[in-house]
């Protein structure tokens, strides 16, 4: 049997993985033909990487020169069993917002898992803590790594039983050269620790049960889209998510719900409360705002004039829901101008004063947005919607607004960094351009 492994000095090896079909299509042959692949936890410092071959003189084996060199590649581009424990320092223990960080360093010849690479709010985020972090969640950096595997194979025509690879030499592989490929995940986590700092400050505390229970709501969504009968640890190997980093995506995940609750109820001046909860109808005659200003008042007018016969249709005995499926100008045409049930504090406050003056069977009068013209009818308000609605739909208002509530909280924090950071997804252009009844709406095209 042809055994190659992964062994960090003075640190025990996990559960190997058997993989012999792998072995076979690198071109080992032999009674047993196998290998091994051991994943080490991440514990203290090791400053070297050894790699061993072990061949058992018991069984026949055969191997091609380029055998070896194309199962280096291939260990290292799988995620499970390559971290950054087994290729660089574990992260050092984060520091609190109180305690005191160094200054920024630029990145040099010389890198050092100290390095600086970002602040957020005075707290820093090192060269350790970000390989940890980018090894983990791209599985196409431990390709990187191969090179230097093969390179030493390659230096003595694999004479020698083992290789060592510094952190140093991993770290230059890595951001040697001005490269600036980890500027995403750095950004991202930038964004978590801001989050996590944010939530600390308001006394936002989400329990290690708190984290499983949104776990399991995750896999058992997971199971049921994709018709699997995996478990819960199952469904983590299986998408080569290391536990750890999914626990914390977890506690972000929870971390920014709370927030952004929080939000919204110092928007409202109050807690959030069923009475926060409304359903509405609408009647929407849209307004193209390019070109001069007359031309734009001009297609106002002429929309204002459209929604009025609408609304003649509405008093001549046409249903609300037939009058806007015939003739809405947005995506609530196909709903029969229906949005579904929507909260209080996610819209435009002029909107939103004229819509919770209503009682259920109650209209406005044509309200004039930056976009073109509403009318709303109240359908159903407060305790009149079930809880289970509620909820559903405040997971929809924390998908609408999550990615610009992250950037308002990234464009009013302290940070810095080595190279220049990405929102990690775009902000729709849209969304701040035009007046909004409260969210969430039924899913529409961009711009509706």
């Amino acid at each position: 049997m042809h055994l190659f492994c992964v062994e960090a000095p003075g640190v025990c090896p996990g559960i190997p993985l058997y993989a012999p079909e792998w072995a076979k299509s690198c071109g080992f042959t032999g009674a047993a033909a196998g290998f091994s692949l051991y994943r080490f936890p991440p514990v203290h410092l090791t400053g070297l990487l050894q790699v061993t071959h072990n061949v058992q003189k018991q069984y026949p084996v055969k191997i091609r020169r380029s055998a070896l060199l194309r199962l280096c590649f291939l260990f290292c581009n799988l995620c499970l069993c390559v971290s950054a424990a087994e290729i660089a320092c574990a992260a050092p223990p984060r520091r609190s917002a109180k305690s005191a960080t160094p200054a920024p360093r630029p990145v040099s010849s010389s890198m050092r898992g100290t390095d600086v690479m970002a602040k957020v709010e005075g707290q820093a985020i090192t060269r350790a803590e970000l390989t940890y972090f980018w090894l983990q969640t791209d599985p196409r950096i431990a390709g990187l790594l191969g090179e230097l595997l093969a390179a030493r194979w390659k230096a003595d025509r694999g004479a020698s039983a083992s290789y060592q690879v510094s952190t140093e030499e991993i770290y230059r592989q890595l951001y040697g050269g001005g490269a600036t490929n980890f500027a995403p995940t750095l950004s991202a986590m930038v964004t978590q620790r801001l989050v996590d700092i944010l939530a600390t400050r308001k006394g936002i505390l989400v329990t290690g049960t708190q984290a499983q229970a949104r776990a399991r709501e995750l896999f058992d969504r997971v199971r049921q889209q994709n018709g699997l009968a995996l478990s819960d640890e199952e469904i983590l190997r299986a998408y080569r998510v290391p536990r750890d980093i999914f626990i914390k995506d977890m506690i972000f995940q929870v971390q920014v719900e709370r927030l952004l609750a929080a939000d919204i109820a110092e928007r409202n001046g109050h807690r959030m409360s069923p009475e926060d909860w409304v359903e509405v109808r609408e009647l929407f005659a849209s307004v193209s705002t390019e070109g001069d200003a007359a031309d734009i008042e001009r297609r106002f007018v002429e929309a204002r004039e459209r929604i009025q016969g609408w609304l003649q249709e509405i008093a001549a005995g046409k249903s609300f829901s037939e009058v806007a499926r015939e003739h809405n100008e947005n995506f609530t045409r196909g709903t029969g101008g229906l949005r579904g049930p929507t909260l209080r504090g996610t819209g435009t406050p002029a909107l939103e004063k004229a819509i919770y003056q209503l009682r259920p069977g109650e209209m406005t009068g044509p309200l004039r947005a930056t976009n073109g013209w509403y009318v709303f009818r109240m359908e159903r308000r407060g305790e009149q919607i079930p809880q289970a609605e509620r909820e559903r739909a405040w997971k929809m208002v924390v998908e609408a607004k999550r990615n610009r509530f992250l950037a308002e909280l990234r464009k009013k924090a302290r940070i810095w960094s080595i190279v220049p950071l990405p929102m990690e997804a775009p902000v729709p252009a849209t969304e701040g351009g035009t007046d909004r009844p409260p969210a969430p709406p039924v899913p529409g095209p961009p711009g509706a």
